[in-house]
This record gives structure tokens, C-alpha cells and sequence, in this order.
């Protein structure tokens, strides 16, 4: 989520719509509960979270979004995490066709 919102920013949005299946970080954020051990990383993307017009951040469900879930997956595999401008890796094509 810390890494969306500053990629938001970066991109200069205004209105953001940050969607997670992570439903304990959706509410530790839409709480402003910084009082956990990630208190540190909650503050900031609510720093952050002030730069928009409009930040939502909601809760979907991992069968819903079966895109995120398996870029996710695949981060966790190879413990790297990539970002992708303007183009997306194959296997994101062949998930979006299935979804």
C-alpha cells in the first residue's frame, strides 16, 4: 500500500482508489492506527494519503482480483518486488485474458 500510494503521487493522481485483499491493512489504515508495530509505514501513507483530492483504500476479496494475487505470488517467489510503467509482464496478459 506505502508503495501505491507514492507511486500514485509520483504520478501525479489525484483521485485514488487503492484496492488490497490484505482486509487487516485496509482497516489498520482506514482506522489511522499507527499505534502497531507498522505504525511507521501507516503514518506515512497517511502523509501521503493528505496529497490527493480523494484516497480510498478498500478491502476486495483474493478471488476478485486474481491478477494482484498471483503478481503478489510472484514477488514473494522470486523476493523482489517489480514495477512496471506502460507495459506489463506476459503472465499479467495471460491473467487478465482468463479473468
Amino acid at each position: 500500500m506505502e508503495q501505491g500510494v507514492l507511486l500514485a503521487q509520483e504520478l501525479q493522481l489525484s483521485l485514488v482508489i487503492l484496492e488490497s485483499d490484505a482486509l487487516a491493512v485496509i482497516q489498520a489504515i482506514n482506522d489511522n492506527s499507527t499505534g502497531s508495530d507498522l505504525g511507521h509505514i501507516l503514518q506515512g501513507i497517511q502523509l501521503v494519503r493528505e496529497t490527493f483530492e480523494s484516497c480510498t483504500f478498500k478491502y476486495l476479496s483474493r478471488d476478485l482480483n486474481v491478477v494482484a494475487h498471483e503478481l503478489a505470488q510472484l514477488a514473494r517467489r522470486n523476493e523482489s518486488s517489480c514495477m512496471w510503467k506502460g507495459v506489463s509482464p506476459p503472465v499479467v496478459s495471460m491473467l487478465v485474458q482468463k479473468d
